[in-house]
């Protein structure tokens, strides 16, 4: 069980001049919520998962890997992961900043987890690879963050948000939500989450991270450090994306390309040695 917070959230930083523009509207991102949710229901309830009981519940290959962990997502959803991970990763050096990873905070159970979008740690567990991550004994988890999927959002909002609050206690839970455009920090004071003040632009700032995250007008997820340096953009990794698919795109048009000169050139060199057999000629000589 991760240590508990303070209940005095600490104090954001001044807001830099380059963070500041002017947005359109944004939809409005609601308050914080006190859901009811029967701890411990199994999401997957005719999955049967291979148990190795020679183990003892404080080794982490105790624990199994969950379907949860498999979802399909959206390559929106994907490519926001892929951009979160390699921001904090370069911001937190030293920390543990996992996605997808599932996580257990009740010894000796296998069917109570989370498994957070992307979470930050305090440090990372010695061990290598780390396919579980063990609350009651591994470094305490200091923020977890959620994007949004088409369907799941009753679950990020009910189920996960009781969960950090509740079971893990972690001090701070980003929803970012790629459907709307919206972004709700969730703080824990006195052991329940409470929303984080925002101005205008709806930009927030995480204390466990150490950035500002916002939606900018043009729907990126921008992210910048705590001296106001915006890490690399989003917007930058969809380029970056797009052109390695057009390249890989290019490519197969070249070798189909080259595989149809190869073919019409071996079919003329086939009609020309047959030619020379009915003049009597041995095209191999």
């Amino acid at each position: 069980m991760n240590a508990t917070v303070s209940a005095v959230s600490p104090a954001a930083p001044p807001t830099p001049a380059a963070l500041t523009w002017e947005p359109s509207d944004f939809p409005d991102e609601g308050t914080a919520r006190d859901p009811e949710w029967p701890v411990g229901q199994r999401l997957y309830p005719d999955y049967v998962p291979e148990y190795d009981d020679t183990l003892s519940p404080d080794d982490p290959e105790y624990y199994p890997c969950h379907p949860e962990i498999a979802v399909v997502e959206s390559q929106r959803h994907v490519m926001l992961l892929v951009f979160l991970l390699d921001v904090l990763r370069a911001l937190l050096p030293g920390r543990g900043v996992f996605s997808r990873l599932a996580v257990y905070w009740a010894p000796g159970e296998r069917d109570v987890f989370g498994a957070p979008d992307l979470m930050v740690t305090a440090a990372r567990p010695a061990r290598d690879p780390i396919t579980s991550y063990l609350a009651f004994r591994d470094p305490p988890i200091q923020c977890v963050i959620e994007v949004v999927s088409a369907g799941n959002e009753q679950k990020d909002l009910d189920k996960k948000f009781a969960d950090y609050q509740n079971e893990l206690a972690v001090p701070e839970y980003l929803l970012l939500d790629p459907i709307r455009n919206t972004l709700v920090l969730y703080r824990l004071e006195r052991g329940r989450y409470t929303v984080a003040p925002a101005p205008a632009n709806r930009r927030v700032w995480s204390e466990q991270c150490r950035a500002w995250f916002a939606w900018d007008p043009q729907d990126h997820l921008r992210i910048w450090d705590v001296s106001g340096i915006e890490q690399r953009k989003y917007v930058e990794l969809l380029n970056g994306e797009s052109q390695a698919r057009a390249q890989a795109e290019a490519e197969l048009v070249r070798a189909e390309a080259e595989r149809i000169r190869a073919d019409a050139e071996r079919t003329r060199a086939d009609r020309l040695a047959a030619r020379l057999r009915e003049l009597g000629l041995d095209p191999d000589a």
